[in-house]
């Protein structure tokens, strides 16, 4: 990699780059200053705002999420981003109705799933996770119809082309869900994809799970939607599967 920059600033330059990579790949998107504070933590000599800024514009992978170039990813890869879009389309591709020929999300629940375990996505403003989903991840967002909604971007259906992924030895498709995600996913749809914490914990100690694992996925996973409820005390709050739609009830 060559930026062009004073010899006397190279280090600088390394480091800030460096950092926009590992905070890319932990993120998925990120802000300037976000790499600025990260970079000067670990700086053994000061530096300007606008050297870091420098540094990043010239990275050429570097894409610009906002008008005030503040906000970027990368052209190649969005690291864990990717897998939490792999693992959230693979879930809601079970989880559609008959007749649906593409999965799609609500973009506040994609938002909300995402920014579960990814810094970035809970940070950006909406516009910006818009423009990474769509130029950078093969997102389409479709402005949802028949709604009457002050914000038309959250009602927005997200839907993702087909990811060219990996494939197990015998030439299957690789699941991008761990095998603990699969057995909560399991768990869930058995039960119409809905259950209280402590229904879902208790199954899953008996298929083999350490509660341990339970709980973090509860915590953090994208693939499920906890559903709080201050009338319910923690045990006996619900956990969806993220995109799970229940059924229509008549009035």
């Amino acid at each position: 990699m060559s930026i062009a920059v004073p010899l006397a600033e190279h280090a600088v330059a390394t480091l800030v780059a460096t950092t926009a990579v590992r905070l890319i790949h932990d993120w998925g998107l990120v802000s300037v200053p976000a790499v600025v504070d990260r970079a000067r933590a670990l700086a053994t000599v000061p530096f300007a705002d606008h050297t870091a800024w420098e540094v990043l514009a010239a990275l050429p992978r570097t894409r610009w999420l906002d008008r005030e170039q503040s906000w970027f990813s990368f052209t190649e890869s969005l690291g864990r981003l990717d897998a939490a879009l792999d693992k959230i389309f693979a879930v809601i591709d079970r989880d559609r109705a008959a007749g649906e020929s593409v999965p799609a999300i609500r973009f506040d629940e994609l938002r909300a799933a995402l920014g579960r375990s990814l810094i970035g996505a809970r940070q950006a403003a909406a516009p910006v996770l818009q423009r990474c989903l769509v130029e950078l991840a093969s997102c389409t967002i479709t402005p949802a119809t028949g709604r009457r909604a002050p914000d038309k971007l959250s009602s927005s259906l997200v839907s993702r082309a087909p990811q060219q992924g990996t494939g197990n030895d015998d030439g299957s498709a690789r699941s991008p869900l761990t095998h603990p995600e699969a057995v909560v996913v399991q768990l869930l749809a058995q039960a119409g994809g809905e259950l209280e914490s402590r229904t879902l914990r208790l199954r899953a100690r008996d298929a083999g799970m350490a509660r341990t694992t339970v709980n973090e996925l509860i915590k953090s996973s994208p693939i499920l939607t906890p559903i709080v409820s201050p009338h319910l005390p923690p045990a006996a709050q619900r956990v969806r599967l993220v995109g799970h739609r229940p059924p229509a009830t008549g009035a």
